[in-house]
């Protein structure tokens, strides 16, 4: 009975934080040796969108902003299907995806010196929850 009231007091903080800071607030949680993932950004009711912060012409990722999709699964088949080698990154503030950026410079010892790093693409717009949904959390693996 204890757990239960835990997680629904954490539901009830989460609604009240979203109603009052108007953006989606997940929390992870550890109870004992369990980690549990409340308000998951990926299992909310209403419209996700992207939100595109690197734009090449004539990319089929171009094609992805501006659209809105009924469900997280929805937004990310349509994003690993675009033809981009992109990840999902999961931080604070978010969702976002990155691509792998790799180039050559000049400088080093050598004269050039290979880099890569993740570059963001797209930062996933996260519905808030809806009035009467059920705030979902699951156990982490």
């Amino acid at each position: 009975m204890g757990f239960e009231r835990y997680i629904n007091n954490l539901m009830d903080v989460i609604r009240a934080s979203e109603r009052e800071e108007q953006k989606p607030v997940e929390m992870r949680v550890v109870v004992g040796s369990d980690k549990y993932v409340i308000g998951d950004f990926t299992k909310r009711a209403g419209v996700y969108r992207l939100d595109m912060k690197v734009i090449e012409l004539g990319s089929e990722s171009d094609k992805l902003g501006g659209k809105e999709y009924n469900s997280f699964e929805e937004l990310n088949e349509q994003v690993v299907g675009s033809g981009g080698d992109y990840e999902l990154f999961h931080n604070d503030e978010g969702l976002f995806y990155a691509e792998k950026v790799s180039g050559v410079n000049a400088g080093g010892k050598d004269g050039l010196e290979e880099y890569s790093f993740m570059g963001e693409v797209a930062r996933v717009v996260i519905p808030l929850l809806q009035d009467g949904e059920q705030v979902h959390y699951s156990k982490l693996s």
